[in-house]
């Protein structure tokens, strides 16, 4: 599934057919960091400087549900 995801189609960019929050998840909302204009096959794409911010919310986000996670597992 995970084959099929990244080199086919994701599901996020099928999701921003259904709705326009999807454009906040962290592979779209970070495109243009690392994709031209041109060359973005999303249209309704954020700007570099707010995506940047969006993947970092995501990656904090993440870190502090991992970090929650760890320190309740028994040792």
């Amino acid at each position: 599934m995970l084959i099929a995801n990244s080199s086919l189609v994701s599901v996020s960019y099928l999701l921003s057919r259904v709705t326009a929050l999807a454009r906040f998840l962290p592979d779209l909302a970070g495109i243009r960091l690392f994709a031209r204009e041109s060359f973005a096959a999303f249209d309704d794409a954020l700007d570099p400087l707010i995506g940047g911010l969006i993947m970092a919310a995501w990656t904090l986000g993440l870190l502090a549900v991992s970090a929650v996670v760890f320190t309740r597992r028994d040792a």
